[in-house]
């Protein structure tokens, strides 16, 4: 079963473009890594130093090895006085179930 990561920085004023590099670089190692399909950055619109990836994995099992890699151990060090604060959630798919009937986006709720 996939899974995904959200990990949203808070980077330090003046820092931003050091850990855009920094980021870049995992991203780059991380794309070959076992059971990786995708990245999604983003970058907050209210406060530019506010940062978001979402990751998602194939499995959880490739997750691991990941995180305790050469690269992503770097990553880490590297931008430990780049980073103020660091939120990492790590989430599991699931499936809405129904409230017994079908939810149609045209009738103006998307949330069903």
């Amino acid at each position: 079963m996939s899974i995904s990561t959200v990990v949203m920085f808070d980077v330090r004023s003046g820092k931003e473009i050091q850990f855009q590099v920094a980021l870049e670089r995992v991203l780059e190692s991380t794309s070959r890594a076992k059971g990786f399909v995708r990245c999604d950055r983003y970058h907050d619109r209210a406060d530019p130093r506010r940062y978001l990836l979402h990751e998602v994995w194939t499995d959880g099992s490739d997750l691991e090895p990941h995180v305790k890699s050469d690269y992503f151990q770097r990553f880490l060090t590297e931008t430990n006085d780049l980073v103020e604060a660091k939120d990492v959630r790590v989430l599991d798919p699931f499936e809405a179930r129904s409230r017994g009937r079908e939810s149609n986006a045209s009738d103006g709720n998307l949330l069903g």
